[in-house]
């Protein structure tokens, strides 16, 4: 499902050449390690700032702290169950679900489920550090 999905966005844009992208077209994922409460696992297929292509994977019990994103996050849930909490709701999204994080929305992120969490994400414009704020609470 991944790569079938990964095709469909990578034929649909113009990429830039970068390091990450191999002669045959193919997209060599650079693997990110973060530590939040527990280690996740991001393999990011991002070759522009234009427009981001991760896959997270996280362990039970994960979650992230508030974040207030300064891009669109848009996904599906390859495995697992994904919470996302907001200010005034929790939502659920299971195997094949797909969600919308909206641009400057804060939000808690976290692995809502019993097994290891995969999530596929498009992200714009792409993931950078100065563009992700945290909050100690959603006032």
């Amino acid at each position: 499902m991944v790569k079938w999905f990964l095709s469909i966005v990578i034929s649909t844009c113009n990429f830039v050449s970068t390091a990450q992208v191999l002669t045959n077209k193919k997209i060599v994922p650079k693997e990110i390690k973060i530590k939040d409460n527990l280690q996740r696992t991001i393999l990011d297929y991002s070759v522009t700032d234009d427009l981001g292509i991760i896959q997270m994977i996280a362990p039970k019990d994960w979650t992230e702290p508030i974040v207030e994103l300064s891009y669109e996050t848009r996904g599906v849930v390859l495995q697992g169950t994904l919470g996302l909490a907001f200010f005034n709701e929790t939502l659920y999204f299971k195997t094949d679900e797909g969600f919308v994080i909206p641009k400057n929305t804060k939000v808690r992120i976290f692995n809502a489920g019993s097994t290891t969490l995969k999530i596929l994400e498009i992200l714009r414009p792409a993931y950078k550090a100065d563009k992700v704020k945290t909050h100690q609470s959603f006032r």
